[in-house]
């Protein structure tokens, strides 16, 4: 089975109380970090369309609703 560890940094904009809100145009991504189990090595990006989702089984992360509405936002 592969994994994939991710971790999106963002803009700390606040919007109507929440921090780095995705939906809030003013937050970008900053840095994208990725562990894979089909890649050797921590991969550190700046933009998402670099990154192979292709055979991922799993997507892992820390408060990963988060990162997939950024992912979600721009696809």
């Amino acid at each position: 089975m592969n994994y994939m560890v991710l971790d999106i940094e963002t803009d700390g904009h606040t919007y109507r109380k929440r921090i780095c809100d995705p939906l809030d145009k003013r937050n970008k991504i900053v840095m994208v970090q990725v562990l894979s189990a089909l890649q050797t090595g921590i991969m550190v990006r700046k933009d998402l369309s670099t990154i192979d989702f292709d055979g991922t089984d799993i997507l892992v992360g820390q408060n990963i609703k988060f990162d997939l509405l950024y992912l979600w936002k721009d696809p």
